[in-house]
């Protein structure tokens, strides 16, 4: 997940454009806060970190079995 270099800059630039849009009148008078990724979660490191965790957990295959 997000191994490649190209594949975190894109990763990156699409949550920056993501935020940069919803910055913008008239959307911007109707957001609420950021709650996928936070305001706290705002250098590259951090958002790349945010979606292994999320990526992992999400494609985990044992995540889908059922026990029993």
């Amino acid at each position: 997940m997000l191994a490649e270099a190209d594949d975190r800059q894109t990763m990156i630039k699409g949550v920056r454009l993501a935020r940069e849009i919803l910055a913008q009148l008239p959307l911007a008078d109707k957001n609420g806060d950021e709650i996928f990724l936070g305001e706290n979660c705002q250098s590259d490191e951090a958002i790349v970190e945010f979606f292994k965790g999320k990526m992992q957990h999400h494609l985990s295959p044992g995540r889908h079995l059922q026990n029993g």
